[in-house]
């Protein structure tokens, strides 16, 4: 990693969504290929935030208050804060582009 690129890091949560998603697709979808083809886009995109990370939207949950940026991949939505003083991209969320992340977040 190199002194301007950023740690990409995921919570719990976000690690769990992952998870499901992938089980989602190869296991009841029986898609195991379409599944890998998605993580790798994923795990891609990611690592283009180490160095890029103010490059997606900022999306305000609440008016004046939390503060987070927004990655579409495909149908899923990747919801993550840049924190400067750890130079680290924080993924808290990884979403279906049909749910309701804004009030996802707020849980």
């Amino acid at each position: 990693m190199d002194i301007n690129s950023y740690e990409v890091v995921l919570t719990d949560t976000a690690k769990e969504e992952l998870e499901e998603i992938y089980e989602y697709i190869s296991e009841n979808l029986s898609e195991i290929s379409a599944a890998n083809r998605l993580m790798d886009k994923i795990e891609k995109s990611l690592f283009r935030l180490e160095q890029n990370p103010y490059a997606c939207v900022e999306v305000y949950i609440r008016p004046h208050k939390d503060k987070y940026r927004k990655l579409v991949i495909d149908n899923y939505i990747v919801l993550y804060e840049v924190d400067e003083k750890y130079k680290q991209v924080v993924v808290y969320r990884i979403v279906s582009r049909r749910m309701d992340y804004l009030m996802i977040i707020e849980d």
